[in-house]
Formats: structure tokens, C-alpha cells, sequence
């Protein structure tokens, strides 16, 4: 089980570990031996949606002297 887990680069839970086991185990015995054995699959941090990209830019300038406003 072990193995299978540093296979893995500790990325693997206990139902990863258990898939690639391919036994008769149950997932409760798979989850107890990864606890006991101090095996702690890596979560990656979720980043929270943020919007903000900076200052806003000013307008540019009109060059060519057009008109947009409607009639």
C-alpha cells in the first residue's frame, strides 16, 4: 500500500489506492492502514475567484476626430 502511494507522489486518496490494489479490500481497512501508516494524500489549495486585474486604463485619445454620437 505503501508503494502504491509513493507511486503515486502522495497524490493518491484511499480510493485511488484502493482501485490500484485491485483486491477484495474493503475501503474502511484500506483507510485504516493509510492513518495508521501516517499516509496523507496532498490537496491542492483552492484559490478564490478574484476579478481584480489591476488599475483601469484611461481612454484613449480620439486622433481621428470622429463623432459617435447618435442622431
Amino acid at each position: 500500500m505503501a508503494g502504491a502511494f509513493a507511486a503515486s507522489k502522495g497524490r493518491y486518496g484511499y480510493r485511488r489506492i484502493k482501485a490500484v490494489l485491485k483486491t477484495g479490500v474493503s475501503e474502511k481497512s484500506v483507510r485504516r492502514i493509510m492513518a495508521e501508516e501516517g499516509l496523507v494524500a496532498h490537496v491542492p489549495k483552492r484559490r478564490r475567484y478574484s476579478s481584480y486585474e489591476g488599475e483601469t486604463t484611461p481612454a484613449p485619445a480620439n486622433l481621428v476626430d470622429r463623432d459617435f454620437t447618435a442622431e
